[in-house]
């Protein structure tokens, strides 16, 4: 799975997709909170340059090697100074996650977009100057605890050296990673 930025006519054809994997949820919030993020992405969303893109919502969606879309991650750069932060504020699932009962495969395939995620938004620090923190925020509480986890497991392998230059941090529900 990677991180793919889609362009407006895939937007609108992800959008007929997912609201058609809704058709018969009988839950009219959940298809209704769909509603709302795919009109936010079509008027809001930026497609510019990223680098022109400080303080608006920029959407990527998360796809596999297949092309099917797993999740849309909702990132916003600000500036601090003369540094660029990148913040993952939110991984919307795909209908299909979204609504599986709790099982070892549903889970794992939480745990793959939320990797894809990260990875990706690592991967996006690239084409971003001067970006020296990466902010990941945990919506739901489960979400909180996995990154306490990740920041646990990140805090060992700097201690340990295996990843240099890297300072990690949890600050209330931002897990941070510092570039040195």
């Amino acid at each position: 799975m990677l991180l793919k930025q889609s362009t407006i006519d895939e937007i609108i054809i992800l959008k007929e997709k997912w609201l058609a994997m809704l058709a018969g949820e009988t839950d009219s919030v959940i298809r209704a909170e769909f509603i709302q993020l795919f009109n936010i992405i079509e008027s809001n969303g930026c497609r510019d340059n990223i680098n022109h893109c400080f303080n608006k919502p920029i959407y990527r969606c998360i796809v596999d090697g297949d092309g099917k879309e797993w999740g849309i991650v909702e990132i916003v750069l600000s500036e601090n100074g003369s540094s660029i932060w990148v913040k993952m504020l939110d991984i919307h699932l795909s209908p299909e996650v979204e609504l599986n009962d709790e099982t070892e495969e549903s889970t794992k395939n939480r745990l793959d977009v939320f990797r894809a995620a990260l990875i990706g938004i690592f991967e996006l620090t690239k084409e971003i100057e001067n970006t020296t923190t990466v902010k990941v925020y945990g919506r739901t509480d489960a979400l909180v605890s996995f990154l306490r986890g990740m920041h646990d497991a990140f805090s060992v392998f700097t201690t340990l050296g295996t990843i240099k230059g890297i300072k990690v941090s949890i600050e209330g529900r931002w897990l941070v990673f510092y570039t040195s």
